[in-house]
């Protein structure tokens, strides 16, 4: 009898000290920090503002030397063709275009970053979501314009979407918006952020 008790405490033990290693696991893995966004201006400071420009705050006219010196090898130029708002493209060391300035009576209004950031990582480093709003493109392609509200400016991840597979959180977003404005969730057709999971693409198609 002994030793099946013996036998027992020895299986309890065992048992506790893997919960308990499995308890220590999780919990070194929450602590672990979320990955910094890596793509070019974000480092310099935190969202809403990016390569030194906080739209709302920042003159139009000081975006250029603001950027140009938080991010290397990178200039701005406006664009070719006649815009009804002021607006300079963001140009790479080869002159590739991955981003746009958009002016607001003298102040810069919003910047457009074409950046492809995974959807997780998004809702790690600014949080939670406000709302989300559906457009159609094109035949099969939806536009989901997934908003924040940040220190009080908005950001916006579009993220491009075929079919309801595709909503995964390793999505990527096809550009970033970064803006001073009115409240995107209130008179519009988004509607208010349920988590990720409560989204179901099937619904709005």
């Amino acid at each position: 009898m002994s030793r099946m008790i013996h036998l027992l405490l020895n299986v309890m033990i065992r048992i506790l000290l893997i919960c308990m290693l499995v308890v220590s696991a999780v919990l070194v893995l929450q602590r672990q920090p979320v990955p910094d966004l890596v793509q070019p201006g974000f480092s310099a400071c935190d969202l809403p503002c990016w390569a030194g420009v906080v739209p709302g705050e920042t003159r139009y006219v000081d975006a250029e030397k603001t950027i140009t010196a938080n991010i290397d090898n990178i200039r701005l130029q406006f664009p070719d063709f006649l815009a009804e708002v002021p607006t300079s493209q963001i140009l790479d060391a080869r002159g590739e275009v991955f981003g746009a300035v958009f002016e607001d009576r003298g102040m810069v209004g919003g910047v457009r970053l074409d950046f492809r950031v995974p959807l997780w990582q998004l809702l790690e480093v600014v949080g939670t979501p406000m709302c989300l709003q559906d457009s159609l493109m094109g035949a099969d392609m939806h536009t989901y314009s997934i908003y924040w509200q940040v220190d009080g400016g908005y950001v916006m991840g579009i993220v491009l979407i075929r079919e309801a597979a595709d909503w995964r959180l390793d999505q990527s977003t096809a550009s970033v918006f970064i803006y001073d404005g009115s409240d995107p969730c209130v008179g519009s057709s988004a509607f208010p952020w349920q988590g990720f999971g409560g989204f179901n693409p099937r619904r709005m198609q």
